[in-house]
């Protein structure tokens, strides 16, 4: 049965892969000349290609970005986990034969794998952003950085596949419209699923705020453009925690989180998720203590990144675990 599902995804990727080779290169390409600002234009779809086996691992450009930085081109025999995971929540595909080893941030997340039954092999490389090229040139980042002069830059929470976010939108944008005194521009970064839905864009630009996005999630250059976004900041905030926090602060740029009442439902029936819908008892205690650990050390607003919040960040992030091109060479072979 096992080996019939290795032979069914194979066919299933090389269906997708010959249908839609060419419509989705030549729109990565196409959309790797807009800017950042062109929200709407980079959040439509994409068409599935799954360059990498495992599903999420297409995700975000993050094997993109690797191959980018180790020089190579060649297809790696990896799945990589396409985001912050507190807790000792482990997704199922996870345990698949089709994963056959895993790349993820911190030697905490890898002890969460290993904690849980994954006998396979577990690499930590730090923040994955460390290795994507910036989406700006230099000339070009000096130019934005001139128009936009000091820089607040906001992640709300967002919404995911099949779901979508409720918060008090009003609340959110007083605090921002608080914290963004003394800046000349504040950047809300949203997600494609936000932007495709209209998720709140009219009352972002409304109160004065300019949007920007990294782009749809099958994008190549997804990360590198959140590189580019993050690098024009100078101040970084957000209402809920995620990947985005341990990335700005790697980036040496300060961040707050606004903590606020967020709920999510299901897009098919509006019912609201609860940590427990997805998540056993104990990882949902290790999910609740984690997050207060990152709600504990950016609660307040600090203009220098502490001690206390790079330890953190390495901790979940693993900012000590960046590994040089040689390294990853050797690593992922």
């Amino acid at each position: 049965m096992l080996k019939n599902y290795d032979f069914i995804l194979f066919l299933y990727n090389t269906w997708f892969r010959i249908k839609n080779r060419r419509k989705f290169n030549t729109t990565v390409a196409e959309r790797a000349h807009l800017a950042i600002f062109d929200y709407r234009e980079l959040a439509k779809p994409l068409p599935f290609y799954p360059r990498e086996t495992v599903k999420d691992s297409n995700y975000y450009g993050y094997f993109h970005a690797l191959r980018q930085y180790m020089g190579i081109d060649k297809r790696l025999p990896y799945a990589i986990e396409h985001g912050l995971y507190l807790g000792s929540f482990v997704p199922k595909a996870t345990f698949f034969r089709t994963t056959k080893s895993i790349i993820t941030f911190s030697p905490n997340r890898e002890q969460h794998l290993k904690n849980a039954g994954v006998k396979k092999r577990v690499v930590a490389i730090g923040p994955y952003i460390h290795y994507a090229a910036n989406y700006y040139s230099e000339a070009k980042y000096d130019e934005l950085k001139k128009e936009l002069g000091k820089t607040l830059l906001v992640f709300p929470s967002h919404s995911f596949l099949n779901t979508s976010v409720k918060l008090d939108i009003e609340e959110f944008i007083n605090c921002i419209r608080e914290k963004a005194v003394g800046f000349d521009s504040v950047l809300v970064c949203l997600y494609y699923k936000d932007i495709l839905n209209n998720t709140f864009c009219k009352r972002y630009e409304d109160a004065g705020f300019r949007i920007v996005t990294a782009g749809n999630f099958y994008d190549l250059n997804f990360v590198s453009r959140l590189k580019s976004i993050i690098s024009l900041a100078d101040f970084t905030m957000s209402n809920a925690t995620g990947t985005h926090i341990g990335y700005c602060v790697y980036m040496n740029k300060p961040h707050y989180i606004f903590r606020q009442k967020i709920e999510r439902t299901f897009d098919k029936n509006g019912k609201v998720i609860a940590n427990s819908t997805f998540r056993n008892k104990e990882q949902c205690l290790t999910l609740e203590e984690e997050k207060a650990e990152l709600f504990d050390a950016f609660s307040e607003i600090c203009d220098e990144i502490t001690s206390k919040q790079r330890e953190v960040i390495d901790k979940y992030w693993g900012v000590s675990s960046i590994k040089t091109k040689e390294e990853l060479m050797q690593l992922l072979k």
